[in-house]
């Protein structure tokens, strides 16, 4: 193995999640990557850091690393973050994932939408992930709902007033167009989807 990981946490302070892990030695270890995901799920993980970051290559010693994750987070929320470690030989290999719950700012209050509205999934084309953002306004609450092409329904999530994100994964479909809908008491809307494995 590449890398023998003693250590892998996260913390949040300053309003800055950061990623702290120790190796307790290395052999030909070329770098890391670092992840990101708003569940437990690998496949709907996104890359955050721009550049490999470095490792020690070949050491007996410990060696200690951190990430400051400069994406934009919620408040009150859960991600999960993952490592990559790469070899000079190119292998990789995989650890984690540990969770992060961002706690509320005292000095935060979510907005509640003045007007429900559902947006279009990104990204779109999708493979086999995408994000489903929608607002429903106060006072109301929401049915969404997917439905493959031929009009089955097999998704369908109810949901509260407020600012909504839901990850939808395809994993289990097959490529094609897909129709999801936010119906409430004073509002409905269909948009089309493009899923291409």
């Amino acid at each position: 193995l590449p890398v023998t990981l003693s250590s892998f946490t996260a913390s949040y302070s300053n309003n800055t999640s950061t990623l702290y892990w120790v190796t307790e030695s290395e052999s030909d270890n070329l770098g890391w990557n670092v992840y990101r995901a708003n569940s437990s799920n690998l496949g709907q993980a996104s890359i955050l850091n721009l550049n490999t970051i470095p490792g020690n290559g070949t050491t007996t010693e410990p060696s200690y690393y951190s990430f400051a994750d400069e994406y934009e987070i919620q408040f009150n929320f859960t991600y999960w973050y993952w490592l990559e470690s790469i070899a000079i030989s190119g292998e990789t290999e995989m650890f984690g994932p540990v969770a992060l719950t961002i706690p509320l700012d005292n000095n935060f209050v979510q907005e509640i939408p003045v007007v429900t509205e559902l947006h279009q999934n990104f990204p779109n084309p999708f493979n086999p992930n995408t994000s489903i953002s929608f607002d429903i306004k106060e006072g109301e609450a929401g049915v969404l709902t997917i439905y493959n092409f031929k009009g089955q329904l097999i998704e369908k999530q109810m949901m509260s007033a407020g600012e909504h994100t839901f990850e939808w994964d395809g994993t289990a479909y097959s490529s094609g167009v897909y129709l999801y809908k936010l119906e409430t008491d004073s509002y409905i809307e269909t948009k089309k989807m493009l899923m291409l494995k």
